[in-house]
């Protein structure tokens, strides 16, 4: 814990790397600082919902996250859909769906990524 007030304290150093660090050091032990004063890191506990077709869910998923539709690094987006979904496979197997296009599912993707183009959306 010490380290942390000297990281947050220490804002005034005008260094790229000192911030990249701290940065770093926050998004790794969030939850267990939290922990430490006493929150939990959910607020509340929902069941993980089921999935019909977790394989083009993901895929779904990953097409979203290519067009910048869901900003999150993958490894962020596959812990907390694992924690929002019930998937049968292990982690490391939902990772390696997201750099995977299922041929069964390419076609379907494809116009759909295909009518975000046409969109204009406004930011």
């Amino acid at each position: 814990m010490e380290t942390a007030v000297f990281l947050r304290e220490s804002g005034d150093i005008d260094s790229e790397q000192w911030h990249q660090f701290s940065h770093r050091f926050f998004t790794e032990y969030r939850d267990t600082i939290i922990q430490y004063y006493g929150y939990e890191s959910q607020l509340y506990y929902t069941p993980p919902r089921e999935l019909v077709y977790p394989r083009f869910f993901v895929a779904v998923m990953s097409v979203l996250l290519e067009l910048g539709i869901i900003r999150a690094k993958k490894g962020q987006l596959v812990k907390t859909l694992c924690g929002m979904f019930r998937f049968d496979q292990e982690l490391s197997t939902i990772r390696r769906w997201f750099y995977e296009m299922p041929p069964e599912y390419e076609e379907v993707l494809t116009k759909f990524k295909d009518s975000f183009h046409t969109l204009k959306t406004k930011k």
